[in-house]
Parts: structure tokens; sequence; C-alpha cells
């Protein structure tokens, strides 16, 4: 029987105090909840996977619901045009892999991954309060900011607290199938472990087009130049063993972007 307990980390400072300490505040609060679900099922592997399969989801659907402020008038309105039309094009393609990233957690969800896992309707709530404790504040500030700088670092915030649950999620992945003692889970922490590097680069994304927003571009930017600052904070390593060419490791679903600013992702 899982034991619940410990305090709920309190994160309600984030509504009303400044900007720049969000996101630590944030990471802080999200990591004592990961020790926290740790402590709450200790030796049991596959309740705490099937509790952050649910983390997982909510955080993407309260993600959503942030960004949907991203439509207001006023995170546009200083933009300059060249950077408005390469922001908006990031947008819609983010969000088109957050649906993805979304319906793969759901699909997990309904699996046979899942298979024989029921939690009852209090250890639900139990962890649905949990969260809501850690993301209603940002997504209440999300609703009461005005200003386009503002409402980017929290959409990047958000991003941040979704990556950790994917890092998190590829450890479990990767626990589950030592217990299992084969291969068979190999593909799912790949999956995991390429979404938490999107995620970093979504949250670099946002944090860019708040300095766009805050400290406009020259008004000689093109949309290419906008573009390659956005390719520019793509991740890069090295792919294959013994290679020394340093190459994209994921194009984080902004592909379609890039061509069309005839951006190129492999330096000549």
């Amino acid at each position: 029987m899982v034991q619940r307990g410990g305090a709920t980390p309190q994160n309600n400072d984030m509504v009303n105090n400044d900007l720049d300490g969000m996101l630590p505040r944030a990471l802080i609060c999200a990591e004592q909840l990961r020790s926290l679900y740790a402590q709450t099922f200790s030796d049991d592997v596959e309740g705490q996977w099937h509790a952050w399969l649910h983390v997982a989801i909510r955080r993407e659907r309260i993600l959503q619901c942030v960004q949907r402020q991203l439509q207001r008038p006023v995170v546009w309105s200083k933009m300059p045009m060249a950077a408005k039309k390469v922001a908006r094009q990031a947008l819609v393609l983010m969000r088109r892999s957050e649906g993805l990233h979304a319906r793969f957690i759901e699909d997990l969800l309904v699996s046979r991954r899942s298979e024989g896992r029921t939690f009852t309707a209090d250890l639900m709530i139990w962890i649905a309060g949990h969260e809501e404790n850690l993301l209603s504040p940002l997504e209440q500030r999300a609703a009461s900011v005005t200003e386009a700088a503002g409402l980017f670092s929290i959409c990047a915030t958000f991003e941040a607290i979704v990556q950790q649950a994917y890092v998190h999620m590829e450890t479990l992945a990767s626990a589950r199938e030592d217990l299992a003692g084969e291969n068979t889970l190999g593909n799912l922490c790949r999956e995991f472990h390429v979404r938490a590097i999107d995620r970093a680069y979504y949250e670099q994304v946002f944090n860019e087009l708040a300095h766009w927003a805050s400290r406009p571009l020259p008004d000689r930017s093109t949309p290419r130049v906008c573009a390659e600052r956005l390719a520019g904070l793509l991740p890069r390593g090295v792919s294959v063993t013994g290679s020394r060419e340093v190459g994209v490791v994921t194009d984080a679903g902004f592909a379609e972007l890039f061509v069309r600013h005839r951006v190129p992702l492999v330096r000549a």
C-alpha cells in the first residue's frame, strides 16, 4: 500500500513576485515534488512510472492553456514585423510538436505498459493537488501579465518544468528496463530523451522571443536572420561514434521553418 505524506511545496509567491526569480523557484518546487513522489512510491517503480504519466500529461495540458494567452494582441504589438512573422511560425510548430508529445503520453496511459496499475481516486486527487500547487500560480501569472516578454518568460518556465518530467520519465523507463532484465524498453528511453531535449530547446526559444519583445531586433533584421537565431539554439552534438563532426541532434519539429527561410542546419 502506498503511504502518502509530506508537506506540499508552497509556490504561491510566484503569483506576485518578480519574473526574474520565477524559474528558479519553480524548479526548486518541481524538484521537491519529484523527491516526494520518489519517497511515496519507494520500491514501486511501476507505481512511480504510472504516477509520472499522469504528472506529465497534467503539465502538458496546463502549458497548452498558458500558451493560449499568447493569442492576446499585446504580445505582438511592439515586435518588429520580421521577428513577429518568425515567432508566430515557431509557436505554431511548437504547439504541433507539443500536441504530439501529449498524445504520446495519453497513448502510454492506455497501453499495455500501464495495465495492472489502477490508482484509487484519493491517490489521483493527492497527485493532482501537488501538481496544482506547482502549476496554478504560474497559470494565474500568465493570465495577469500584460507585457510580452514576461509572458514568454512564463512559457519558458513551463517548458523547463515539462522537461523535468520527461527527464525523470527517461530515468524511470531505464529502471523498468533493468527490472525486466531485457532491452524491450530501450526505445521508450530514447523517446523521452529526445522529448526532453526538445523541451529544453523550446525553453530557449521562448527566452529568445522574450528578448525580441523586450529589446527588439534592429529594423533591418529579416525573417531569415530571425530564423537563423532560432537555428543557432538547436542542440548539437556528435551523433556517430568516433566522428569529429558536430551535427544537429534534433530539429525539434522546426525543420519546416528553417526550410521556408532557407536556413541550412548542416554547416559547410
